[in-house]
């Protein structure tokens, strides 16, 4: 065990999945796009079901378009909060929990990964197997570009909160109708060093043999 840890490969990728965090606030500068096509390629080589690549990338770095997807990430923010939430608030609460995320403005590209179903190879009856293991894939895809960026020096900040204005964001980036938004990745330059969210003990959440 102490040899698997102190191998170069095992280490870099272990510190990078530690050092992951949710960022919200990130410099001006630009993603360099060689850096930004790494992380897509990490993306692409997820694990999937069937090798079914159910997946479609929308990358945004026009200044005019940015600001308008962090509009509508804003308003998908502000409905989670003041409606969705069981702790919903309003008012003055509401504009100051909004302000934690303004940061997420400032991203210098954002990335839109979707749920495109190209390829069904279940038949009819078995399909919403594979409709399920899709919706796994695209998960294990956004992680992988997550981990990349972060080995990069990049952060990201992956919110779902869009679910709640998925149509205003389809209309803005011409997705079609067929493909479902898995949320949007703020990717940049960190402008803040967020502590680590505390996490279940390996020992309540990790059963052996049965659980």
């Amino acid at each position: 065990m102490d040899e698997l840890q102190a191998d170069p490969a095992t280490t870099a990728v272990m510190e990078a999945i530690r050092a992951r965090r949710s960022i919200r606030k990130y410099k001006p500068d630009p993603v360099d796009e060689g850096k930004l096509r790494l992380v897509i390629e990490a993306a692409i080589l997820a694990p999937n079901a069937f090798n079914a690549q159910p997946w479609d990338f929308v990358v945004v770095t026009a200044p005019e378009t940015r600001a308008k997807v962090a509009a509508v990430v804003m308003g998908g923010h502000r409905r989670l909060f003041g409606e969705a939430r069981k702790d919903a608030v309003a008012g003055a609460e509401l504009e100051e929990r909004l302000m934690r995320f303004s940061g997420l403005a400032q991203a210098p590209a954002f990335i839109v990964p979707c749920l495109h179903r190209k390829r069904l190879p279940l038949k009819e009856g078995f399909d919403s197997h594979a409709a399920f293991w899709d919706v796994l894939s695209v998960g294990a895809a956004v992680e992988n570009l997550i981990i990349a960026a972060t080995a990069l020096g990049l952060g990201t900040c992956w919110m779902g909160s869009l679910a709640l204005r998925e149509e205003a964001l389809k209309e803005l980036l011409d997705i079609p109708a067929a493909a479902q938004i898995a949320g949007v990745l703020a990717l940049g330059q960190p402008d803040e060093s967020p502590k680590p969210r505390p996490r279940d003990p390996f020992e309540q959440v990790v059963h052996y043999d049965r659980w």
